[in-house]
């Protein structure tokens, strides 16, 4: 994805000037080349047609699950060569949304999106990433893959409702097997960090 590809790249010069900060030369060189980076950025462009949700059966109310039409109304834009799908004013309830190319997902000024807590509405499990390890995993609330010129804007909301009913529990079930494949995902970025600082 091209706007995500160079959101990267700017999250890895931080990164690298994070991890020299303690030489004040380092980090000076690190955010000399932030203006070159944030020229690359390419501002996504989209077909001025727009397709509501609410056409396409999503219900307003925050009761309905409305993940379905929302979907609908994506793959109809996409269909169409692209455009903004459009989020009216009201609360509606969904399951992940995975956004496509040429799509915008507007969340108008008065619009709520309530996404579901039931976790069995985010399977099948996608390729992912979660506290930074790339894996399997349930769907995030919002999800695109190999996709490029996408966007979410509006005034709206975006709420995950969480709780310690729901998402936040979720943090004390990492397992042992969970704590290894943190560790074996992060030993390659201790690895490159140090080599940064020595600049290997």
């Amino acid at each position: 994805m091209k706007i995500q590809t160079r959101f990267f790249e700017i999250a890895l010069v931080c990164a690298l000037i994070l991890s020299g900060c303690t030489k004040s030369e380092n980090a000076a060189d690190g955010w000399d080349t932030l203006p070159q980076i944030l020229a690359r950025i390419e501002a996504p462009e989209f077909p001025d047609q727009s397709f509501d949700i609410t056409d396409f059966g999503a219900k307003e109310g925050g009761i309905t699950l409305c993940t379905e039409a929302i979907k609908e109304a994506i793959d109809e834009c996409v269909k169409r060569g692209g455009g903004k799908v459009v989020v009216p004013e009201g609360r509606y309830l969904t399951g992940p949304i995975h956004l496509k190319s040429n799509v915008n997902l507007v969340v108008s000024k008065g619009a709520t999106l309530l996404f579901s807590t039931n976790s069995s509405h985010y399977l099948p499990v996608v390729y992912t990433r979660w506290e930074g390890v790339e894996g399997f995993n349930y769907s995030p609330l919002i999800y695109a893959f190999e996709q490029e010129n996408i966007a979410v804007t509006g005034e709206g909301t975006l709420d995950g409702q969480a709780s310690w009913d729901n998402w936040w529990a979720w943090n004390q079930k990492r397992d042992e097997n969970g704590n290894k494949l943190v560790t074996l995902q992060a030993e390659p970025r201790r690895i490159f960090f140090e080599n940064a600082e020595k600049g290997v």
